[in-house]
């Protein structure tokens, strides 16, 4: 991967919790909490790869979603799988202008190229979304598990 990542964390120890809590009762509500944190990261890979189309024909397909319910780090990422390094130059750390770069890895031969900053600033907006749609799955599953008390908001 070449750096292009955002991760969308909320509690990590109630989603954790909530998550073991989940794998203990009955049915199938580990499966609902897991699924819906996917959807709402779907909404921020979603997001990333329109405004990714608006100058690459492949960057959009390789805007992934990754789901995590590790003891270290609960959560959701998107992430821009690409080996070849295009999507963070052209990202350009986020940041307007241009950027310069070697013809075809011939290092005599250089350009500059109109950066394209998509990542984080499509990513964000919809993660905002994708954080309340987190909190509404973790509170329905946390109902379901007869938690009693606020949100996990």
């Amino acid at each position: 991967m070449a750096g292009l990542d955002y991760k969308l964390r909320m509690s990590a120890e109630s989603l954790r919790e909530l998550y073991k809590d989940a794998a203990r009762a009955p049915g199938v509500m580990q499966i609902e909490l897991r699924r819906g944190i996917k959807k709402a990261g779907i909404r921020v890979q979603r997001a990333v790869a329109i405004r990714a189309s608006g100058f690459s024909r492949q960057i959009p397909g390789k805007v992934k979603v990754r789901s995590s319910f590790a003891a270290r780090n609960p959560g959701v990422s998107i992430v821009v799988d690409d080996r070849s390094g295009e999507a963070a130059a052209l990202n350009n750390k986020n940041r307007a202008g241009t950027f310069r770069h070697p013809v075809f890895g011939d290092r005599e031969n250089w350009v500059r190229q109109t950066a394209h900053p998509f990542f984080v600033s499509s990513a964000h907006p919809a993660a905002v979304a994708a954080a309340a749609d987190i909190s509404d799955v973790m509170d329905r599953v946390g109902q379901q598990l007869h938690f009693s008390g606020g949100t996990f908001r």
